[in-house]
């Protein structure tokens, strides 16, 4: 991929203008993260469980002492070219009542980080923590992933082998 592929990836350019409209303290925070090891920033273990995640799980992440930040499972057993058994999350940038913001359409205002395709490795080694469970009717047609070898836009159906 050339760099001026790279340069025009809108998601790269979605994090730039994030990042232009932050406070100069938390820039300044987070170009120190980009100096650490993965070890100094490492997310900290809340709880291990064996429970795969259902749609509609609260969780906790806990990314520094007293920090604790909340997410909520929008799909599961997701098999696509990228893995078998798969997670969608979404992170909020902050603790109000996830019950209250899904009651009102969430804006990219409200998460720090948009849908995640992970694995059930956080919750089993304990980066997640799920807390309680909530009734979700959620369009899975209304979100999808940039894909940057192709630079296209996929939903996640349309990411399946």
């Amino acid at each position: 991929m050339k760099a001026s592929e790279i340069n025009n990836n809108p998601l790269t350019k979605a994090w730039e203008k994030r990042f232009s409209q932050l406070t100069v303290e938390k820039q300044q925070r987070i170009l120190e993260l980009e100096k650490k090891t993965v070890s100094e920033y490492q997310l900290n273990v809340i709880k291990r469980t064996r429970s795969y995640p259902e749609v509609g799980d609260i969780f906790d992440i806990n990314p520094k002492d007293d920090v604790i930040y909340q997410g909520l499972v929008i799909n599961n057993h997701i098999d696509n070219l990228y893995g078998k058994d798969l997670i969608i999350v979404i992170i909020f940038n902050n603790n109000e009542d996830i019950r209250e913001k899904m009651k009102r359409k969430i804006s990219g205002n409200d998460l720090l980080l948009p849908p995640c395709l992970i694995g059930k490795e956080y919750w089993t080694r304990g980066f997640f923590h799920t807390i309680r469970h909530m009734e979700l009717k959620i369009d899975i047609e209304s979100y999808g992933f940039y894909r940057l070898g192709d630079g296209l836009y996929y939903l996640e159906k349309s990411l399946e082998e």
